[in-house]
């Protein structure tokens, strides 16, 4: 089991790996416009944190002298991995926001509230429940690891829920309407025609 929760640890590598390969391997605008829409729903809740100022939650460590049990903050180490440092603050979870950001807003690109890609009602099914089963187990391992309290996760997620579905809106209804794709998509292939790809 611990190496499930050390993968969960690790999902800003697996998430922004995933994201920055589909980028590169489809060059699509509308992968940029969900990029884009994730880094600043994260940059939010990343200046919500240095407005609030809220610790991370206390944990028991073991002083390395003594070997008396001491309450720390997950910032100082955590019990469950005493290598891990954490020097920001805990509210809101950044994590939690960027996960459920891209939840919400690949569920809102999945059928039943878009059309089907698949033609199958039950791997449409799956991909849905795959996702939503993958943010929210990565939004719980926040709290299991010790790094943020269910109040932090929860406004994380809260932060990240609206942002993704608020972004996933403007695409449906300003976007796509308006017909932005393609000079959306010309800038995105000058980027790449100047970078040489």
């Amino acid at each position: 089991m611990d190496s499930v929760y050390w993968f969960l640890d690790q999902t800003h590598i697996v998430v922004t790996g995933i994201t920055g390969i589909t980028f590169l391997y489809t060059r699509s605008a509308h992968v940029a416009f969900f990029i884009v829409g994730g880094v600043a729903c994260n940059t939010f809740a990343k200046l919500s944190k240095k407005i609030i100022r809220q610790d991370r939650p206390y944990t028991a460590v073991k002083d390395a002298t003594s070997g008396v049990p001491v309450l720390k903050t997950s910032a100082e180490g955590s019990s469950r991995h005493p290598r891990k440092v954490k020097k920001t603050y805990g509210m809101p979870s950044t994590h939690s926001t960027s996960i459920a950001f891209f939840m919400t807003y690949i569920a809102l690109s999945l059928p039943p509230f878009q059309r089907s890609l698949t033609n199958s009602a039950i791997v449409d099914m799956l991909m849905l429940l795959g996702t939503l089963a993958w943010g929210v187990a990565i939004m719980w391992s926040r709290i299991y690891l010790g790094y943020h309290t269910w109040q932090q996760v929860a406004v994380g997620g809260a932060i990240g829920f609206c942002g993704g579905a608020l972004w996933r809106f403007l695409w449906n209804a300003v976007v796509l309407p308006r017909s932005l794709e393609s000079p959306l998509q010309q800038i995105v292939d000058q980027g790449f025609a100047i970078l040489g790809c």
